[in-house]
């Protein structure tokens, strides 16, 4: 008699972010050859996703015109990126289930384009952060960091 043993993942979050980056890094759809998160990139996700809540204030850019590439930058990401624009975040408010958050980005074309990877600039991007607050969700990724 043979017994077979199949592997179970059991994933155990810590936190709603984790869970979030987890649907992130294994979406299937993702095309990156690999992601790697950045404690630059996560401070950075976290502090948006924080400012967010406590200004209601839903936005890329902060009040004081800080746009993401700006806001990486000054956490410590060294990107190639224009200072004054977005080429690495999205961000979703409404919810605190991440996997909510996440179809709702992805649903969005450009959105999914930053999340999948689909085209040449975000492809590179495989550093990457996930910040969560109240109910809004800030996903960062960048070519370097």
């Amino acid at each position: 008699m043979y017994k077979v043993f199949l592997p179970i993942a059991i994933y155990v979050f810590v936190s709603v972010s984790q869970e979030a980056a987890c649907l992130w890094i294994l979406d299937i759809n993702n095309q990156r050859p690999q992601m790697i998160e950045s404690v630059e990139l996560t401070n950075a996700a976290q502090w948006h996703a924080e400012y967010i809540e406590a200004n209601n204030y839903f936005s890329h850019c902060t009040k004081e015109g800080d746009c993401p590439n700006r806001i990486i930058k000054r956490f410590g990401c060294d990107h190639p990126y224009n200072e004054n624009g977005n080429a690495v975040q999205s961000l979703v408010r409404g919810t605190a289930d991440a996997r909510s958050a996440y179809n709702a980005l992805i649903a969005s074309p450009s959105h999914r384009q930053h999340l999948h990877g689909l085209n040449e600039m975000t492809k590179k991007q495989i550093y990457y952060g996930v910040g969560f607050s109240g109910l809004t969700f800030v996903f960062l990724s960048s070519e370097r960091c």
